[in-house]
């Protein structure tokens, strides 16, 4: 296999590979979109799904110092993310919602947040 250098991860020896795996894959995908990202700490980023991804996404960001906030379609996900460190929680449905509302029906189906 051949790899670019700066996406390889070395794993402790006591550290099970198979435990491990999943921060290779899930942990350098979220970790990797934040060190490429504008934000810097401080800033307020949003995780957006708060599943496999989202709640490493979440660790990282608060470890790099972010202000975090969990988007999620349900409230059964928020005693986790606050639990993390998660210093806002937001019903994404409410967003849809308040779009709705704002916008009509023109209301796109997937939002991008960024830092503005």
């Amino acid at each position: 296999m051949v790899a670019r250098m700066e996406a390889l991860n070395s794993v402790p020896d006591n550290i099970d590979p198979v435990e491990a795996a999943p921060l290779l894959c899930a942990g350098r995908t979220t970790f990797g979109a934040l060190q490429n990202s504008v934000a810097k700490g401080g800033d307020l980023v949003a995780i957006h799904g708060f599943g496999g991804l989202g709640h490493l996404g979440l660790q990282f960001a608060i470890k790099l110092g972010f202000e975090t906030a969990v988007l999620s379609r349900g409230r059964e996900k928020e005693a986790l993310a606050r639990k993390l460190g998660a210093h806002h929680f937001i019903l994404s449905t409410f967003l849809l919602f308040y779009y709705q509302w704002k916008l009509g029906n023109s209301v796109y189906s997937s939002m991008t947040l960024r830092k503005v």
